[in-house]
């Protein structure tokens, strides 16, 4: 895997589905990541879950 240490990612639509794995997968990587996406209270519950795997 090609690591993303050090790197800054943004993703458009990243609070679900594609988007979603993308910032997860570049999260695994190393890469500090930006989502924007439509829905805050759906990004807000997508995220906890995505941070709460992680602890």
């Amino acid at each position: 895997m090609t690591s993303l240490k050090g790197k800054k990612v943004l993703i458009f639509g990243g609070s679900r589905g594609i988007g979603l794995g993308v910032a997860k997968a570049a999260l695994d990587r190393g890469a500090e990541v930006f989502i924007a996406g439509v829905g805050p209270s759906t990004m807000c519950l997508d995220l906890a879950l995505v941070i709460r795997s992680r602890l």
